[in-house]
């Protein structure tokens, strides 16, 4: 039997609007949840490490990037 393929859509992708509302945002949600988690733990981490063994200078670079390393991490999760 031949498979049917729908052009210009990916495996990958999922259609938002189709389905019980609950269950789709979940599954928009915990993917997203699960970025910002290791995000924030990845952060914890390098300020801990950089503090440590690095000094004021270092942690004070860390801590002005922060943000804009978040923001990058933000724009790469809504490109996929």
């Amino acid at each position: 039997m031949k498979e049917k393929r729908i052009i210009g859509k990916s495996a990958a992708e999922t259609d938002l609007t189709v389905g019980a509302p609950l269950k789709v945002i979940i599954k928009f949600w915990v993917p997203m949840l699960l970025t910002c988690v290791l995000q924030q733990l990845y952060s914890a981490v390098d300020t801990m490490i950089v503090g440590q063994f690095l000094g004021k200078q270092a942690l004070a670079a860390v801590g002005a990037t922060g943000s804009v390393s978040f923001v990058i991490v933000g724009f790469w999760q809504i490109s996929f």
